[in-house]
This record gives structure tokens, C-alpha cells and sequence, in this order.
């Protein structure tokens, strides 16, 4: 285990287990034993340093003995994704095992978050302190990669970017097929890319690069220049995942924090959250996402654009700390060194 102090006030401990990390989570032996390992590793080496926590925040649904470890600190058990949707383990002794793990994990948790109202319910089944805390944008990009690109209008091909894992079941890009060979658009897919996603995505030179991962400013630089950034997800996706839970996709919060129009498949937004016509674009499955393109690019403006850099601000990483500090009754500020206490 290596332990480093960065940053004066943050602690960052990188654990080492020799069993491949998907057999631990679908294993219970290998799992209690590895919980086992970490938490009393963790705990020893934080006597060590005379660290002190009041506060534990849990990301891991198969961690549920960590209360056992840390009976005196608040257990929070932030959740943000289904694990049996999202693992799709067709197994029932896994499926059954991944069931147990989690429902144990928010049962003894002190307070419970989840990302979507479909997540917030199914916690509150277990739990009734549980609340919900949106994904949003991370408000990291630098304001010269804020760029209104409305003085352009007019000008083709439109630039269409999408940023995610090109894997055939989440996302759905076979429609750009039918629209290569027109010059009408010009398409660039960020992310890793499975071979079967590439086939019939052969455009012409300059209508469709595939450029795999990219972070930080290299990502930031190729947003900037688009015109519009799509998220068209597959409909049975949808149907579990989106549609019908309340939830908002990572994408929407990239794409808004560079304050372009976001044309993406038909979403149950949750609760309280209103992003008005203009600011994205929604259609019922993606045989219409070229119509919406095009509306998208020709009436988007000056104010949009400012709108939607403002929604991914009000939804920012610190307002999340502080409804999370809210939730457990707690003082929140920023400290003169940077760090939240």
C-alpha cells in the first residue's frame, strides 16, 4: 500500500491486491477478504499518521463491512450508477451476490446519495435517509475554450462532436452512416472505439474522424471549435437507464460547461430541472437527430450560450459539496489553503 500527502490537507492511499479487481466484486470470499486487507490497513496507517475522520464517503457498493472498521465515523454511501444494469451479469449467483452487496452497503450506511430519482428511490426502499445529488459539470475548462461560434452561421459542414465509449449498446451512431457523402456535416467521435462501431462509419476524408480518449486540454480544444455535441443513446438503453429514471448523462454537463447546444436522445429529466428548447435538443429516437442538428445550429445564440455555461456553474462540483455538507448538517467554506472543511 502506498500512502503520499499532496496538497497539504489531502491524503491520497493507492492499495495493491494481486486478485484482478472484477473477481473481488463478484466473489464473495475474494471481496470480504480484500475489505478485510484495505479497511484495517487503512485504519492502522491513519493511527500512524494521527489522522483523525469524521466523515466517510463510500463509492463502492461492495464495501459494505466498512462500517465494521469505522464504528465511530459517519458512513455515507454515495451511489451513482445500477450495478447490475451497468455490469450486465446475465449469472444469477452474481447477480444475486452484487444484490446482497449493495442492498448490505446502503443498509448500514449513515446517510445514502444518488445521481437520479430513479437511484434515490430504489435507495429510500433501504434506507430512508437518502437524497439526491445530480452529476454535473466539473467546471474546469479555461474561459478561452468558452467559444460562441454564431458569427460562423451558416457555414458548412456543421461540427458535430461526441465524446463517450463507442461501444455499440450505450450509444447509437450507425444513423451518421446515412448522412456521409452530402458534405452537410462533419463528425468528430472522442473516446475508445470498439472495430464493429467503425463499420459503415467510413465517410469521406474530413466527414468523420475517430480520434480515441482524449483529456484535458486536448479534449477541451476539440469541443471549443463544435458547433453541436450530440449524445444519442440506444433506445433499450433508455428504456432502463434513462427514459424512465430521472437522471441526467454525464455528456450533458461536458457539453453545457462549453455552452454548446446538446441535441440527445429523448430523456425523463429529473425533478426540478428545466432545460428549456434552446439550450438542448431532445428527440424521440435518433432517426432525428439530423433535423435537430440542423435546428440547433441555426438557432442557437449569444444567450443560449451564456445560459447553459451558467446552468453547468449553478451545478458545479462545490455546489454539490455543499448540498452533501447540507445533508449531513455540516459547516461548509473554502479555507485559505484551497481545501473544504
Amino acid at each position: 500500500m502506498i500512502f503520499r500527502h499532496e496538497h497539504g490537507k489531502l491524503y491520497r492511499i493507492i492499495p495493491y491486491w494481486p486478485i484482478d479487481s472484477r473477481i473481488i466484486a463478484r466473489l464473495p470470499v475474494f471481496n470480504e477478504l480484500y475489505q478485510k486487507f484495505l479497511f484495517s490497513s487503512i485504519k492502522k496507517l491513519l493511527e500512524e499518521e494521527n489522522i483523525s475522520i469524521s466523515h466517510i464517503v463510500n463509492f463502492n457498493y461492495g464495501a459494505y463491512t466498512i462500517s465494521s472498521y469505522f464504528k465511530e465515523q459517519t458512513i455515507v454511501y454515495y451511489c451513482n450508477d445500477d450495478p447490475l444494469y451497468v455490469g450486465r451479469l446475465k449469472h444469477f449467483p452474481i447477480r444475486s451476490y452484487i444484490r446482497y452487496a449493495e442492498r448490505r452497503a446502503v443498509r448500514e450506511a449513515d446517510c445514502c446519495i444518488g445521481t437520479s430519482d430513479y437511484l434515490v428511490k430504489k435507495l429510500q426502499s433501504i434506507n430512508r435517509n437518502s437524497y439526491r445529488i445530480l452529476l454535473g459539470a466539473e467546471n474546469r475548462v479555461a474561459d478561452k475554450y468558452r467559444i460562441f461560434n454564431g458569427t460562423e452561421r451558416g457555414r458548412r459542414p456543421i461540427r458535430v462532436v461526441f465524446v463517450g465509449f463507442m461501444d455499440g449498446k450505450t450509444c447509437d451512431l450507425r444513423w451518421i452512416g446515412q448522412l456521409m457523402g452530402k458534405g452537410e456535416f462533419s463528425f468528430t467521435l472522442v473516446g475508445p472505439t470498439r472495430r464493429t462501431t467503425r463499420h459503415g462509419l467510413n465517410g469521406d476524408r474530413g466527414e468523420i474522424e475517430f480520434v480515441g480518449p482524449r483529456t484535458g486540454d486536448a479534449l477541451y480544444e476539440i469541443i471549443s471549435k463544435a458547433d453541436i455535441c450530440i449524445a444519442p443513446y440506444n433506445r433499450d438503453f433508455l428504456q432502463h437507464y434513462g427514459a424512465v429514471n430521472g437522471t441526467t448523462p454525464k455528456k450533458l454537463w461536458l457539453y453545457l460547461e462549453f455552452g454548446k447546444p446538446v441535441v440527445l436522445t429523448q430523456f425523463a429529466l429529473p425533478k426540478n430541472l428545466t432545460l428549456e428548447k434552446g439550450l438542448i435538443y431532445m428527440v424521440a429516437d435518433n432517426s432525428g437527430m439530423a433535423d435537430a442538428i440542423r435546428a440547433a445550429y441555426l438557432e442557437d445564440n449569444e444567450s443560449f450560450f451564456k445560459a447553459r455555461i451558467q446552468i453547468a456553474r449553478n451545478n458545479s462540483w462545490e455546489s454539490r459539496i455543499k448540498a452533501l455538507m447540507g445533508y449531513l448538517q455540516l459547516d461548509y467554506r473554502v479555507d485559505n489553503g484551497g481545501g473544504c472543511t
